[in-house]
């Protein structure tokens, strides 16, 4: 025969295991909620770099495609003008001498900058 003593600790033992799996059993599902929220969390970011570097390398290739397009004429302007200033009627016009090397400088500074880009 059990005592009410006994019965008393038995109900004690039963309810703290009782909450004792019920704390491990959320414990665990919160874990694994936890787990699948940051493999969740890894992927997203996997994808986002893939799709940075996929634009990275997008860019690239516009920037250098530009960069050439661009230079081609602009070295043919130049070539024009530096011909053009070592014609005798530039020589003998102070007016469009200052004209063709502000064409040459601007077109040199604008070659710069497309060299940076």
């Amino acid at each position: 025969q059990i005592t009410l003593h006994e019965y008393l600790m038995y109900g004690t033992i039963c309810f703290f295991f009782g909450v004792s799996f019920y704390s491990s059993e959320l414990l665990i599902r919160t874990n694994f909620n936890q787990e699948w929220k940051l493999k969740n969390i890894v992927a997203e970011l996997r994808n986002a770099k893939l799709d940075l570097e996929n634009s990275m390398q997008k860019q690239k290739t516009f920037f250098s495609s530009m960069s050439h397009e661009m230079r081609n004429p602009l070295n043919a302007l130049l070539g024009a003008v530096d011909i053009l200033m070592d014609s005798p009627s530039v020589a003998n016009d102070p007016q469009l001498e200052d004209l063709m090397l502000s064409a040459q400088t601007s077109g040199e500074t604008l070659l710069n900058l497309i060299g940076n880009i």
